[in-house]
């Protein structure tokens, strides 16, 4: 349950941050800072739980680059 969240969180991502989104910049910062921190909460949830070893490799890319941008974002403020 928790892997099908994730990968629910990570496809929310592929849409915010696709070159083809048409959202404002605004709106669009706010949404990804949601789920990326949507993603930290999960994969703790995940490790609490025995099941990072469910996440593809194809997904530790996208996650790793999520926690870049959360570190990006936490050192701008």
């Amino acid at each position: 349950m928790l892997y099908e969240k994730l990968k629910n969180l990570l496809s929310e991502w592929d849409l915010y941050t696709s070159k083809e989104a048409e959202i404002p910049e605004r709106i669009m910062k706010l949404e990804k800072w949601s789920i990326a921190k949507s993603v930290e909460i999960t994969i703790a949830e995940m490790r609490s739980n025995n099941e990072l070893e469910k996440i593809s490799e194809e997904d530790k890319e996208k996650i790793e680059m999520i926690f870049n941008y959360l570190s990006i974002m936490a050192s701008t403020k």
